[in-house]
């Protein structure tokens, strides 16, 4: 990896390798590699599910807690990626992991950039454009992102990420 880059490219660099070598999966090894990069210097504890609660500040939504809570996640993590398979348009598969892993908040930090980087691994393993958001809809992204933590409905991020989906492949 180049040397003086942000961890979300370096995350990113480590990403386009696992695809490039066949070795991108949806599994809980490769979402903590990429969130363990991701997330650097960052997270309270990096490259492991969390053990403790979390909140989002601007929502009142509490993510999963209690006993036992790493392994939890992990299970969650297999379950999601389990009916993701089963979803054929890899933009509505990779939405969905992107939606889960933000919502579960599975690590301690760096859960949006983790589930953004399994979206687009989702992607580009099947040949397909990645989904960025562009600096000036971030605010609408933080937004819709928050009325999605309130309400688990994930069906207006959907549309927001279709409409950048599909800016992207005619920019």
């Amino acid at each position: 990896m180049r040397t003086g880059s942000n961890p979300v490219s370096q995350a990113f660099l480590r990403l386009f390798d696992m695809v490039t070598t066949g070795t991108f999966a949806l599994t809980p090894d490769v979402a903590r590699t990429l969130q363990g990069i991701a997330a650097r210097g960052e997270a309270l504890q990096e490259g492991v599910f969390r053990s403790g609660p979390v909140g989002i500040a601007g929502t009142a939504y509490r993510p999963p807690s209690g006993d036992g809570l790493a392994v939890v996640l992990e299970r969650s993590f297999l379950k999601m990626a389990e009916s993701a398979a089963r979803l054929a348009n890899p933009y509505e598969r990779g939405m969905a992991v992107f939606l889960h892993v933000a919502r579960s908040q599975s690590f301690w930090d760096g859960n949006k950039r983790t589930g953004r980087l399994l979206m687009n691994g989702v992607l580009l393993a099947a040949g397909q454009d990645i989904i960025t958001v562009p600096a000036e809809r971030r605010l609408d992204y933080n937004q819709k992102m928050l009325a999605f933590y309130e309400s688990g409905d994930g069906t207006e991020m959907m549309k927001f990420l279709s409409i950048l989906q599909i800016r992207s492949r005619f920019e």
